[in-house]
This record gives C-alpha cells, structure tokens and sequence, in this order.
C-alpha cells in the first residue's frame, strides 16, 4: 500500500496525518504529523488595515458624500485573505508530497475550494493524490476519518 498521507483542509484548519497501515496492527492508524491555521499564519494588524480605524485609506473626509469614504479595499480583503491561505496550504501540502516519503495522498477540501487547491499543486504532488474527496472533513474525529475515504468513491487528482 506504501506510504499515504491523509490531508483534511479548509481555509481556516489543515491537518496531515500518516497512515500506518502495519500487519501488526491489523487496521490502519493515523498518526497526526503536522496542523495550522492558515488563516492566522499571515495575520498582521499592518498587512489588514492599511488606515486608521473609522478613515478612509485616501485620508479626505467629504461631509456631503452619503458613503463612508472606502476605496474598495475592504472589499477584497476576504478574496485576498482566501487566496493567501490557499497558497498556504497549497506550498505546504507541495512540501510534503514533493520527496520520497509518501507515494499517495487522500485529500479532503471543500468542493468550494477544492479546485483551487488543486491548481495550486504540481503536476507531480497531483499524480500522488489517489482520493480527493469535495467535503469538509476538518470537524469529523480521526477515528472516522478513513471510514469516510474507503467509503466514499474519490477522484483523483490529475
């Protein structure tokens, strides 16, 4: 069976886990090796607000306009932050899968990200996904997690 990891992800939680699927213990076991929050990772008051609290980024105040002055930024902040956890995740999953140490992977990301996650991976890490599941698994215990993946029909990857 080799190597596999087992990666359950969303914006807000990654973690990977290393099955171990030994004849000795007779059903395979997750052993977890790594967990962040990608969200909180690149959080900085600095790189958030770019003004102070109640002013616009131009810094005019106009009395007569009906809107408070916003340039749009605050608008894309949440795409922004999206994508940087994404790449987050993306960068560490292509760490982990790029050398020898595991032959598979089972991923499970949101269908809502799921895509996006995918493209952020080499066409080399992509081979190694064996299952990719569309649903948020980050809430379910570790003991269900594999019952999950062997039930469900996956795709893979590539």
């Amino acid at each position: 069976m080799g190597n596999t990891l087992v990666v359950i992800a969303d914006l807000g939680a990654f973690r990977c886990y290393r099955m171990d699927n030994t004849e000795l213990l007779g059903t395979p076991r997750l052993e977890l090796i790594e967990e962040m929050n990608p969200r909180e990772m690149d959080h900085r008051y600095a790189n958030t607000l770019t003004a102070r609290t109640g002013r616009s980024a131009q810094g005019n105040v106009n009395l007569q306009s009906a809107g408070n002055n916003s340039d749009g930024e605050s608008h894309n902040m949440e795409l922004e932050k999206r994508r940087r956890a994404l790449k987050q995740i993306g960068e560490r999953l292509n760490h982990l899968l790029a050398g020898g140490d595991y032959e598979r992977c089972f991923l499970a990301a949101p269908e809502e990200i799921n895509p996006q996650l995918l493209e952020t991976l080499t066409p080399m890490v992509r081979k190694k996904i064996d299952k990719n599941l569309g649903c948020d698994l980050t809430r379910m215990n570790k003991s269900e997690l594999l019952e999950h993946f062997m039930s469900h029909t996956a795709n893979r990857a590539d």
